[in-house]
């Protein structure tokens, strides 16, 4: 299960916390914090995409 959550601090500067359960165990795999930069739909596609790949890369066992 992803649980995630997005603050937007200014026109420039946001973070992102993310959190992947185990269902079966109800342990996290994995719980990260991200800041990105830019407010504009790059920026969310590029923030999108590096928490994507860590999460395939890092996150699931």
């Amino acid at each position: 299960m992803l649980i995630g959550e997005i603050h937007k601090m200014s026109t420039l500067v946001g973070w992102a916390k993310y959190v992947l359960l185990d269902i079966r165990t109800n342990k996290p795999t994995c719980d990260r914090f991200i800041t990105y930069r830019g407010d504009t739909g790059e920026a969310w596609d590029r923030a999108a995409r590096f928490v994507a790949n860590d999460i395939e890369k890092n996150c699931i066992p």
